[in-house]
């Protein structure tokens, strides 16, 4: 394809998942990636997961691109800004930036109420999911607005900011997310850039084919009177290199 070729993209949150697989796409249409995250091949992170931001380059460069692995917690500035000071030792180009942070799934409580469910809990999710993006954006949109016609997504869950019942906190991040791309979208025009949010639908991740005990090859096994949603989940086939 190559419409990207030249271009430099920053996937935040790439070790897998939605992040994962945006950073392959970006990689097979010619960019070169920064695949950024908490897991490496030395190093777990507190998620718990196999996954590699390694793999994911590796996956980036099989589909054509050029997949840089950094590892960065998003929470921690200074992570962030060794990130920052990389890029712009390699030329300070952003194109595309891709804000997929989020690692809040254990912390999610959709049984209780707030007021009955883990105050630290709410607080981490709340730190993961916005705290990590506006870090992110802070000092990494500079790159972006250097030159005209850069990129930036922010990733999310939901279309509409009607409360659905997942929980305060985990609405505030997912409809605090979708507010940020909108900002964004008011303020990059000023730089003749674009901001904007966009939402996946349920997606068969990693994780989600692992609780279900599925495999992309078998998930709809899974499909079942209790759980018939899952077949409308979303494919993560293109994850895989061409």
């Amino acid at each position: 394809m190559g419409g990207l070729a030249g271009k430099v993209a920053v996937v935040t949150g790439a070790t897998r998942g939605c992040g994962r697989a945006i950073a392959v796409e970006l990689g097979r249409a010619g960019a070169t990636v920064y695949v950024t995250g908490r897991t490496t091949r030395e190093h777990a992170s507190p998620m718990g997961r196999r996954e590699t931001i390694e793999e994911t380059a590796d996956l980036v460069d099989a589909a054509g691109g050029h997949g840089i692995p950094v590892r960065c917690d998003f929470s921690d500035v200074t992570d962030v800004d060794a990130l920052a000071a990389r890029i712009a030792e390699a030329g300070g180009r952003i194109d595309v930036l891709v804000d997929d942070v989020w690692g809040g799934d254990p912390y999610a409580d959709f049984e209780h109420a707030y007021w009955e469910s883990s105050l630290d809990s709410a607080l981490t999710m709340v730190r993961g999911g916005l705290e990590t993006h506006l870090i992110a954006l802070h000092r990494l949109l500079p790159f972006v607005v250097a030159a005209p016609g850069g990129l930036v997504v922010e990733v999310t869950d939901g279309d509409d900011d009607e409360y659905h019942g997942a929980g305060v906190p985990y609405y505030l991040v997912k409809s605090g997310v979708r507010a940020i791309g909108r900002a964004l979208g008011a303020e990059l025009a000023k730089h003749d850039c674009t901001g904007l949010s966009v939402a996946p639908g349920f997606l068969r991740s990693e994780a989600m084919l692992d609780l279900f005990g599925v495999t992309e090859d078998t998930w709809r096994d899974a499909v079942t009177d209790e759980r018939p949603e899952f077949a409308i989940s979303e494919t993560r086939r293109t994850w895989r290199a061409a």
